[in-house]
Order: structure tokens, then sequence, then C-alpha cells
């Protein structure tokens, strides 16, 4: 409950979509702000991106890294809007109080996720917007977790900060 903000940086690989077989490199910051506020920002070699959520009000920015008078700014719509929100809670919530906000937390029982015994836990935000998480039943370590989209995300390594475990590495694949 003490948590308020949650700020995360660090550089981001993917796939080049001009070149195959390569890959695009950028830096990136989060940062996550109770109640409902977020600001994400990746740096290339071309574009700065800024996806800002304000409560219920959301935008995303795109400068030219070489002509910043090349601008372009997004208004983003009620579903981006809810999805934001929903990923807001997700890092700062630890697990606790969805059903507070009007979601749903469902166990799924038991899973095996690559070849670890598991517990499939749903975090339910809303239409469309769900996160599934599987624990190992053994040692409730996060093993993987999934959108409804069918992303999957899974975090590698460990980073201690003020007593709080952090991922030091995530991956995201389609």
């Amino acid at each position: 409950d003490g948590v308020k903000a949650v700020r995360f940086s660090g550089t981001m690989t993917a796939p080049d979509p001009k070149k195959p077989g390569a890959k695009t490199r950028a830096t990136i910051e989060l940062v996550f702000q109770k109640p409902d506020r977020q600001i994400i920002t990746t740096t290339s070699d071309t574009m700065i991106e800024t996806t800002v959520l304000d409560g219920y009000d959301a935008w995303q920015e795109q400068r030219d890294v070489k002509d910043p008078t090349k601008k372009r700014v997004l208004l983003l719509g009620p579903e981006q809007i809810r999805r934001l929100r929903a990923s807001t809670w997700e890092n700062l919530s630890y697990f606790r109080g969805l059903e507070g906000r009007g979601g749903q937390v469902v166990d799924f029982g038991p899973v095996t996720v690559d070849g670890v015994a598991c517990r499939k836990i749903g975090f339910i935000h809303g239409k469309g917007i769900e996160f599934y998480r599987y624990f190992d039943a053994a040692t409730a370590q996060l093993v993987r977790s999934e959108t409804e989209t069918g992303t999957i995300i899974r975090e590698q390594g460990e980073a201690m900060v003020s007593g709080i475990r952090f991922p030091r590495v995530i991956i995201t694949s389609p």
C-alpha cells in the first residue's frame, strides 16, 4: 500500500519491420503513479514516442528526433484508456484490490507451464482486458503472464528495491 509510484528504465529491442532478421533498439522509461497515471517514453534513433495517461484522459505524441517540429499528437480512445488504467493498476497493486475497482480475480485451477506445476489466476479488468498469471504451485513465484490476446510476458532475473522484487528483464512475445 505504501508504493505510490514506480519508475522502470532500460533498453528495448524488437524485430525491425523494415529489415527481416534485424532488430531495432530504443531506450524506454515507464512511470506508473497512483491513481491511474502513467507516462511511457521510448526513444530510438529516429523517433521519440510518449504515451500519457492522466486519469480518464490519454494521449500519445510522436516526435522526429532530427526535426522536433515534425510531431504528431493523438488522443486515445476509451478502450485504450481502459487498457492503460488496467496496466497502471497491474504495475502498482501487486495482485491486490482489483475487486474494489469493479474487476474480478478468478482462480482457473492447476495447469502446467513449461513443465512447472502452476496455478492459473485471471485478473479480469472488464470486457476484453484480462491478464492471466501462472504462479508456481510450490513456490508461488510468477512463472509467466499472458493477456487475453495471447501476448506472453516472461520476467527474468531479480532486482530488489526497498524490499520489493522487480524483474531485471521483461520479455514479451506475441
